[in-house]
């Protein structure tokens, strides 16, 4: 099995696990991790929330079916 495929097959295995998970609420500032911060726990939804945000956009990338074009990539 290829790179693509066997990533694409775990992803669609991870999805519904992240999906069952509560989503991290979003940052005071997505952008800088010490903004905001007054705990490690705060610090820790920071990181949680940007994964959480890559995985879905991972997802749906991944979700296209057929041929890869501009529009249904970007």
């Amino acid at each position: 099995m290829n790179l693509i495929r066997s990533t694409a097959l775990l992803m669609s295995l991870a999805v519904p696990a992240i999906a069952q998970t509560a989503a991290p609420k979003p940052p005071v500032d997505p952008l800088h991790a010490w903004v905001g911060m007054t705990s490690p726990a705060d610090l820790e939804n920071w990181v949680n929330y940007h994964i959480a945000e890559e995985k879905k956009a991972v997802a749906e990338i991944l979700a296209v079916n057929g041929t890869r074009t501009l529009e249904n990539t970007l």
